[in-house]
């Protein structure tokens, strides 16, 4: 029975005392009625008042059934229709399915509860196909607001990041950046002073989609302010700093960051890590090296999570002509292929070593690169793809 407001039911039958019975028994029901006699009478009446569900006999003069199922099945095809008429035969039960009817109920009707329990069931069928078309609808709203908000922050996350690597005397530098879905939660800077690069770093926001990419934004920004305002600090100041920044910043969100940084004067390189893949080191004679390792220098903790504030430590160490370095993040060592197998720092580290010292290092990085989609077998990452490879010239 409803109960909460009254629902409006139109019926449409030729036989007034059928019609009327009909009509008593709703309303005791609590359904306000609308009564028509013919067909004509029926759309007239349902564009007037527009009623909640329609019960309609096939066969009556003026305008029939059929015609008023084709009507309101065009003009109002979300308004239930229940066919109740006298006709016993199959083929007008389907004819009537086709042309839009929700329900048939064969005359004479001996119980009237069988109307009242069609009308109850086509209702909620109305309202879930009501609601569920909502849903969609603000469901598509959302995606397209999504997608607008993604577009925008891919656009400026891609005006904020370098377009390209700076040119020096000293160093010859190349980079590639692959967001696996857009916005990426890596970031890298190169940092000049006059004419020569005076550093580089490369950091990863936890987590992927716009959020990680708002934090890269505010993370970058405080790297480069840290590095520019504090060259004559050590480089573990500089990183216990900018995590100070972090935490202040993003420690109430659930996102942290890794990150490296190296700083150059001259030959000498001063590098500082905090939970990131480590630094490599590829002499001129081909030797592959993680820096650090063989003295047991330790990585800082994440960046950004106070419970987990940690002191930073730098570790320097120099460079001669033709030797390189290459900051990556982890997509390209943790990246498993279709057999499970990891590409890892051992094949990294290998490839590294058996490059051609002699080609530039956007050619090496290809290499380098085309290695790595070769060994994973397709263009699909599962995480965001940074790789700087650094070159000492002179």
């Amino acid at each position: 029975m409803m109960k909460h407001h009254k629902k409006r039911v139109l019926v449409i039958e030729d036989e007034p005392i059928i019609r009327q019975g009909i009509a008593d028994f709703l309303e005791d029901c609590n359904f306000e009625v609308l009564q028509a006699e013919h067909g004509k009478k029926g759309v007239e009446l349902f564009r007037k008042f527009l009623p909640d569900v329609v019960l309609t006999d096939l066969r009556m003069p003026i305008m029939s059934g059929k015609e008023v199922l084709t009507i309101f099945t065009e003009e109002f095809p979300d308004v239930p229709i229940i066919v109740v008429s006298g006709v016993g035969d199959i083929r007008d039960a389907i004819e009537a399915i086709h042309l839009g009817a929700w329900d048939y109920i064969i005359k004479p009707v001996h119980d009237l509860e069988i109307i009242l329990h069609a009308i109850e069931k086509n209702l909620e069928r109305a309202r879930l196909i009501k609601e569920n078309r909502e849903y969609r609808e603000n469901l598509e709203k959302a995606k397209a607001i999504f997608e607008r908000d993604l577009r925008m922050a891919i656009n400026i996350q891609k005006n904020y990041l370098p377009k390209r690597p700076p040119i020096s005397n000293q160093w010859d530098i190349a980079f590639e950046f692959h967001p696996m879905a857009g916005v990426s939660g890596d970031f890298y800077d190169f940092y000049e002073k006059e004419t020569n690069v005076v550093g580089a770093s490369l950091f990863d926001v936890s987590g992927h989609g716009i959020a990680s990419g708002l934090i890269t934004m505010i993370a970058k920004s405080i790297a480069f302010r840290m590095f520019i305002s504090m060259q004559d600090k050590p480089l573990e100041v500089v990183m216990q700093c900018i995590n100070d920044e972090l935490i202040k910043e993003i420690d109430a969100m659930d996102n942290y960051l890794t990150g490296i940084i190296v700083r150059f004067a001259d030959s000498k390189v001063e590098y500082v890590n905090a939970a990131h893949p480590p630094l490599l080191h590829r002499h001129a004679s081909g030797e592959v090296e993680e820096v650090g390792l063989k003295d047991g220098y330790l990585c800082g903790k994440f960046l950004g999570i106070g419970a987990l504030a940690s002191e930073y430590t730098s570790y320097s160490f120099f460079v001669e002509k033709g030797d390189m370095l290459l900051l990556y993040s982890d997509c390209l060592v943790e990246t498993m292929n279709a057999k499970k197998e990891r590409y890892g720092i051992g094949r990294l580290a290998r490839l590294l070593s058996a490059l051609d010292p002699v080609k530039e290092s956007k050619k090496l990085l290809t290499d380098i690169i085309n290695d790595f989609y070769s060994f994973i077998e397709t263009e699909s990452l599962p995480d965001d793809l940074t790789v700087i490879l650094i070159k000492r010239l002179v």
